[in-house]
């Protein structure tokens, strides 16, 4: 007989843990969530063996003060940790007919910010909106059936590329207040996620 079990990388929990922590202590209202296990981008890296960090931006933080300080913290732990970080942001509305929750409304402003923060201080890839996609109604990038889609695939050539190195992921997306019934003033949510799989 064979069951379905749920599990989570307890080292890439603890890099979710420490991020909390420090962006925390310079005042960044952040929660770490343990989520579904739909985040295809997330399952690729770590199957890889490399580190992904999903980041969800609060829409309040549009236009804060509080983008820089989120920035140098991210910047300050993968500087102590890591030599090469790729940056995705799978749900990047593509066409003004999108601007809903079918995709995220300001996940350009929040990891354009962060590529040029970081870009000249450590190796970056970013995989923005230059890259050929399509809307999310008609593949989501962040699940196996976008997995072939050509962002998808210049990823997977970077992860082949840097999984030898001190690489790390951040997935990048945005989401409206209450979304994951965070607590009240969250700034940043990080989800980790669970990954199913069948075992006999």
């Amino acid at each position: 007989m064979s069951y379905k079990v749920k599990y989570f990388n307890l080292k890439f929990y603890k890099i979710n843990k420490d991020l909390e922590e420090l962006l925390n202590k310079n005042n960044i209202n952040t929660q770490l969530l343990v989520g579904s296990d739909a985040n295809d981008i997330i399952y690729e890296a770590q199957y890889n063996n490399i580190p992904a960090i999903l980041i969800e931006y609060n829409y309040n933080l549009f236009n804060s003060d509080k983008i820089n300080i989120i920035n140098n913290t991210l910047f300050n732990y993968i500087r102590d940790n890591y030599d090469t970080v790729l940056i995705t942001m799978p749900h990047y509305c593509v066409e003004p007919k999108e601007k809903d929750r079918n995709c995220d409304l300001y996940v350009d402003i929040f990891s354009s910010s962060l590529y040029e923060y970081l870009k000249d201080k450590i190796n970056t890839v970013y995989l923005g909106k230059d890259i050929d996609r399509l809307p999310r109604y008609e593949f989501d990038l962040n699940r196996f059936e976008g997995r072939y889609q050509p962002m998808r695939n210049r990823l997977r050539q970077h992860i082949i590329e840097t999984k030898s190195k001190k690489t790390i992921l951040l997935d990048i997306h945005s989401f409206p207040p209450g979304s994951f019934n965070e607590k009240e003033n969250t700034d940043i949510v990080l989800l980790q996620r669970e990954f199913t799989v069948a075992t006999s």
